[in-house]
This record gives structure tokens, sequence and C-alpha cells, in this order.
């Protein structure tokens, strides 16, 4: 096995070419979407509907003890907005972290080498090794690369120049990790 490249203060770059690479703009947006597709695949989705289920049984209780009052009926939009996930707080958050880490708005690069994936911008590189990654998940517009628990480097489709290089770099990843769903998820 090939030995990693010391990326030591970004000083030593890698002695061989990338075997995939791909550069991206690291959007809000993008980054919401990856969110979203990552948390579909674990349990909290139903967690939230027992939550809502708990909500509605409990404003239920609530307006037959107390009849109809404000706070009776709020139970029910808390109950409607966590069945429809329209919690603002982890938006709020990812807007929080945005506006407070400049490196969000630079150019990505994401290159997969023999010994593992390499994330870097302007100023910062970070070598993410194989035997870290622990699977892909894909959709129709993105590819996560999951190497920890709510850890993954989010690869947007568009930022592909063409089907090629897409299924190339994705080639490059299934020889290292596993597909955790094969479906490509709406």
């Amino acid at each position: 096995m090939t030995a990693p490249p010391s990326l030591e203060n970004g000083s030593s770059t890698p002695a061989a070419p990338p075997l995939a690479e791909v550069t991206l703009i690291q959007s809000r947006s993008a980054h919401l979407a990856a969110e979203e597709l990552y948390y579909s695949t674990t349990i909290y989705p139903l967690l939230d509907r027992i939550a809502a289920g708990l909500l509605m049984g409990f404003g239920i209780l609530a307006v037959l003890r107390a009849g109809v009052r404000w706070w009776t009926v709020l139970w029910f939009i808390i109950a409607a907005a966590e069945v429809l996930g329209i919690s603002a707080l982890a938006r709020l958050g990812l807007d929080l972290m945005f506006k407070r880490n400049p490196g969000y708005g630079l150019a990505l690069t994401v290159a997969a080498y023999p010994h593992g994936l390499e994330t870097r911008t302007s100023d910062k590189r970070t070598l993410i090794p194989w035997d870290t990654c622990r699977s892909l998940l894909e959709d129709k517009k993105r590819m996560l690369v999951i190497h920890g628990s709510w850890r993954y480097v989010a690869l947007p489709k568009s930022a592909f120049a063409d089907s090629s290089q897409l299924e190339r770099f994705r080639r490059v990843i299934l020889d290292h990790v596993s597909i955790k769903d094969q479906e490509v998820k709406d």
C-alpha cells in the first residue's frame, strides 16, 4: 500500500497525480441538501414522527381538558411542523455556520488518491484515509462519502464536467468503500 503523503501545515503535495479530482464551490443550499440526504438515512426521521404523534396526542388531551385555547392549539402546529420538517433550528444553525466560516465561500477541490480523499481550499488541506470512509450515499443530485457520524464529503453531481468524470470518481470511491443505499433517492 502506498504511504500517505505528509500534509502537515499544507506544506507538501502528493507525489502521484490523483486518480480522480473535482473542484466545486461550497454553497449553503448544497450543504443543506446534503445534510437532509444524510439525515434521511438515520433514525431521526422515525423519531420525528413519534414526537409528532406524541405532540398531537398531547394537543388532543389539552383541547379535551381545557377547551380550544391558544396554547392547546399550539401543540397541533408544533406537531405539523415536526412532521413536515419545518424546524428552523437546523437551517438557522447552518446559516450561522456559513456566516462564521470564511472557508465555505471558497473553491473546494476533492481529489481521490490510492491512500484516501484529499479536500483542499486555497488555505487548508485535509486528508481522509480510505479506512475511515464507511460508505457512499447517492441521490440524483449528489454523492456523500461518509467518513464518520455526521461527517461526510458532499459532491454535487453538477460539479463534474461530464458523466465520464462522475463515473471515474464513483469507481474510485467504490473501490474503497461500500454503497449505503443502492437505490437512487428522489
